[in-house]
């Protein structure tokens, strides 16, 4: 559904979108995100601003300096989700906020522009939980600091926020994701390469294979913004230990769709067979 944006009209055809989608997950396990869409489909990409052609002046701000503000107040984001969720169980889907940065760099005239958020309960406890995602993400973000737009120029901001409870993505067989990479994608990843880690498995003659669904692998890895797997380890597990060093060597070397840029994605999945 949508809103009206600080009790005015409904705002979302003046606002200028800078999509840097992030897909949470509440911190039981920390993981989204980001998050990043109820990840049944990929994130959308942050929307590139026009180029600047020679001689004309940058744009007031750019949309990764917008993104790093709120990439560093993630856990307050996840604090607001949190709060809707101990409401509405199973509650996730989009939070659009519309904002505007003023001069001094703080946000103005702060409003909900879109939501659609769904739970597991009634429509009515679900809107009560949605209230509480969106009042409590429109005082926090009512008191961030953003960098000093160039020239004085206010610049107008519609942000999409993407949340994912924990327990959904684990009942879908998805990773946790906290970053700006989609859980959907990573699992995709996962489900191209199914082989690579069945190999693995199949490597380990010494060992007599587990009855099916009792052999698991919880992996941890982060992904830059270049798609590259960095600081993998494994969190949990009941594998011999030469198919799980097999198995974090071929993740290792995967490619996946990039972090934004200047951050990285961190993952958390839980593998079975």
């Amino acid at each position: 559904m949508r809103e009206r944006g600080a009790r005015g009209g409904t705002q979302r055809g003046s606002w200028r979108c800078l999509a840097a989608m992030i897909g949470l997950a509440p911190l039981a396990c920390a993981r989204v995100n980001s998050l990043s869409d109820s990840e049944s489909t990929a994130p959308e990409a942050p929307t590139a601003e026009p180029e600047t052609a020679a001689g004309e002046q940058p744009p007031a701000l750019e949309r990764e300096e917008i993104r790093v503000v709120v990439r560093a107040k993630i856990t307050q984001v996840r604090g607001c989700f949190d709060a809707g969720l101990a409401e509405a169980p199973g509650l996730g889907g989009r939070v659009v906020l519309g904002f505007t940065i003023g001069a001094r760099g703080r946000a103005e005239d702060v409003a909900v522009i879109e939501h659609a958020l769904t739970s597991e309960l009634d429509a009515g406890a679900t809107e009560r939980a949605a209230g509480i995602v969106s009042a409590c993400l429109i005082e926090a973000l009512s008191r961030w600091q953003f960098p000093l737009p160039r020239r004085g120029e206010a610049v107008r901001v519609a942000y999409p926020f993407v949340f994912t409870a924990e327990d959904t993505l684990r009942a879908a067989g998805l990773p946790r994701v906290q970053g700006t990479v989609s859980p959907a994608a990573v699992g995709a990843v996962f489900d191209a390469r199914a082989d690579e880690l069945a190999a693995c498995l199949r490597a380990d003659q010494d060992q007599a294979p587990d009855p099916a669904g009792s052999a698991s692998l919880g992996v941890a890895f982060t992904i830059d913004e270049g798609g590259r797997v960095t600081a993998i380890s494994r969190y949990a597990g009941s594998l011999p230990a030469a198919a799980e060093r097999c198995m974090l060597a071929a993740i290792a070397g995967w490619s996946f769709p990039p972090a934004a840029a200047g951050d990285t994605a961190r993952v958390n999945h839980d593998l079975r067979w």
